[in-house]
């Protein structure tokens, strides 16, 4: 993670300190910067870092979303969310394995993870409809076009 020169790691603290992250290997800057709390967490943002979006409204409602999520009023909430993303495995890869009939039994098997996913994922869901004043966020409304199961 060093930029691949000895002893690099080094500056990395001096170069945060003193405010100067543009000198900064990219690795680093993703490193400062992950807070994600899942796998899919991780790459979306490593992509955002390698591919930036051009668009003024995408920009927008990402800062809208990360100013929504970060008010005091709803931080117990949103520990809950990132406590639930955690428990939230790599589905897509599951899907996959489960497509190929690959899907191993157990508790560490992927029909145990997609159970697990679809727990977390209504506790997610049930924690974003509790949370007053985001209903306008565009990830707030992507998720409320999911149906309910009746």
């Amino acid at each position: 993670m060093g930029g691949g020169r000895k002893g690099s790691h080094s500056l990395v603290p001096k170069l945060y300190l003193e405010g100067d992250i543009s000198r900064l290997p990219l690795t680093w800057l993703l490193g400062i910067m992950n807070l994600t709390r899942s796998p899919l967490g991780h790459t979306m943002l490593k992509q955002w870092f390698l591919r930036p979006s051009l668009s003024i409204e995408v920009i927008n409602e990402r800062q809208d979303s990360i100013s929504a999520f970060l008010r005091p009023d709803i931080s117990h909430m949103v520990q809950e969310i990132g406590k639930s993303l955690r428990k939230i495995k790599n589905i897509p890869k599951i899907l996959a394995s489960l497509r190929k009939g690959l899907g191993r039994e157990g508790r560490s098997g992927e029909w145990s993870a997609l159970q697990q996913f679809c727990f977390y994922a209504l506790k997610i869901r049930t924690c974003l409809q509790e949370m007053n004043g985001i209903g306008e966020l565009l990830i707030i409304k992507k998720v409320g076009r999911l149906k309910s199961p009746t």
